[in-house]
């Protein structure tokens, strides 16, 4: 009975060190960063998810086949995210995109024949980077970043409002190694409308 009693400590002991060190690879103590910093405007073709963020993995694979169907082998991925902390699960609007700009003139208008596009704005934000190992990081870094936003958030919501949206550029696929977290600060919410008419 001792010996079995050793043996379930140690698997424990084994499982919290792995976790913790698990944890550790992926970002998950690393000190967020915060900065104020120019958002460059970006022009985007999207598609909408409608529902837990959980399920967004499903809406991006259909998406990824549309998109590389019509010419685009690969992604510069963003997403932007339309409702506010609080909002229900199945309220929650989602815009998963492919930046256009610096693509060849011909593709950049095939693709936006066949899908909806939008331009970003340039805009002053706050930023900040979560590292990227794997798609995990999609659930860790969000964990992270928002609380570590949250200070800076209500001094400038004292300013100009609270952000309209949030941005996460993913970037390019395979290559990607970062996500960029971005609120725009004093960008109207009218600016947003097209994408809310999307649903």
């Amino acid at each position: 009975m001792k010996t079995l009693f050793k043996v379930l400590v140690g698997l424990l002991l084994v499982l919290v060190v792995g976790g913790v060190a698990g944890y550790g690879y992926m970002g998950g103590f690393n000190t967020i960063e915060v900065s104020h910093a120019g958002f460059q405007p970006m022009e985007i073709i999207f598609s909408t998810h409608l529902g837990p963020y959980r399920n967004l993995s499903s809406s991006w694979d259909q998406f990824r086949k549309q998109h590389q169907d019509s010419g685009l082998a690969e992604c510069d991925a963003v997403g932007i995210y339309l409702d506010p902390p609080g909002t229900p699960e199945e309220k929650l609007r989602s815009i998963i995109g492919c930046r256009v700009d610096g693509l060849a003139p011909e593709l950049k208008s095939a693709l936006k024949a066949k899908f909806k596009s939008f331009m970003i704005p340039q805009s002053p934000a706050l930023m900040a980077k979560f590292p990227y190992k794997n798609p995990i990081s999609f659930f860790i870094g969000p964990s992270k970043v928002y609380p570590a936003m949250r200070p800076m958030i209500e001094t400038e919501a004292q300013k100009t409002g609270l952000p309209a949206v949030a941005y996460e550029i993913y970037g390019m696929g395979s290559r990607v190694t970062e996500i960029t977290y971005a609120l725009p600060l004093g960008v109207a919410r009218s600016v947003f409308q097209p994408l809310e008419a999307a649903f």
